[in-house]
């Protein structure tokens, strides 16, 4: 069982940006032999190739792909003007939903082969100029980790905290026509892809610190990092807001702005009771605010109302 505890490798001051979908590239390179980073933007027009490993090249025999495989194939990819690999998920998982449901944090799926072929599988990549990107699932394990098995015992375990809880069941949530919210024994836990990937909360200091010391795991060894964009579902468990409410919110902040604008351009409303009703409609921002991507920027439209309001107001 992997041990939750890294307190050999803390990453320090080093800040987790867990809201980047994207990270940092650097060139593959053995453990012992680190090479600086390429310049700044370098991965830009860069050609890239996703890979899932266990679907590319079997280097045994045994039906399944592997990292040996991979390197049997670098000279291939290379002729074809590959200058970047992606390779999904290569850690062990419960083999439910192509490798995303982490099991070990720190370690090599068996079938794929051993953390030593994955630094061999550096060292050659970087020998050709091959960038190398893993993903690494910060958003959830699999219901089979040892910390989530932990959690189940109940409300007194020390891992309880390490994911998303409520005793009972928030009402209103609908992730892709299904509730998150799924029952145990000792309440209910969220799990935005589903029962056997329970999320993390990673509002605890100590989940966080958990996943740097697996990230420099990782990064010590030469790959860099993509943060895969399993982590953003929108969502707030803990406050238990539904979304059908921020999009309502929205969708009210939306029309009401436009008939302000409409009536204050009629002349029908003054300039002091367009920036009340501003304000008004502005505190729908709060709940907007907790949505992500397209339902944040409307939010921050509302947002964008509420301070118009305040100076009209003021005026």
């Amino acid at each position: 069982m992997p041990s939750p505890q890294f307190a050999e490798d803390r990453v320090g001051p080093d800040r987790l940006r867990c809201a980047a979908l994207t990270a940092l590239l650097l060139f593959g390179h053995a453990v012992a032999a680190p090479v600086k980073p390429s310049p700044k933007g370098w991965h830009d027009g860069a050609v890239f190739m996703e890979i899932f490993v266990r679907g590319y090249q079997d280097s045994d025999g045994d039906g399944s792909g592997d990292l040996r495989g991979l390197i049997q194939r670098l000279d291939y990819l290379q002729e074809l003007g590959i200058q970047g690999i992606w390779l999904m998920p290569i850690t062990p998982s419960a083999d439910k939903d192509h490798g995303y449901a982490t099991t070990d944090y720190r370690a090599i799926e068996p079938q794929y082969g051993s953390l030593a072929d994955f630094d061999e599988l550096m060292r050659q990549a970087h020998k050709r100029g091959i960038a190398v990107i893993i993903d690494y699932v910060i958003n959830h394990s699999a219901a089979a980790h040892p910390l989530f098995q932990q959690a189940l015992q109940g409300p007194g375990s020390p891992y309880r905290d390490w994911f998303v809880w409520q005793h009972a069941a928030p009402e209103g949530w609908d992730i892709w026509g299904k509730n998150p919210w799924y029952v145990t024994e000792h309440g209910h836990y969220f799990g935005t892809f589903g029962p056997h990937m329970p999320d993390f909360n990673l509002r605890n200091p100590a989940v966080v610190d958990y996943h740097r010391s697996s990230l420099r795991f990782w990064l010590n060894r030469g790959p860099a990092l993509e943060y895969t964009r399993d982590e953003w579902a929108i969502k707030s468990p803990e406050l238990g807001l539904p979304n059908s409410l921020r999009v309502s919110a929205l969708a009210f902040g939306v029309i009401a702005m436009l008939g302000l604008v409409f009536a204050f351009a009629l002349r029908t409303v003054s300039r002091k009771e367009l920036g009340a009703a501003g304000s008004v409609i502005g505190a729908l921002a709060v709940a907007c605010w907790l949505g992500t991507g397209p339902l944040q920027q409307l939010g921050n439209l509302n947002l964008l109302i509420f301070l118009v309001g305040l100076v009209g107001v003021c005026l």
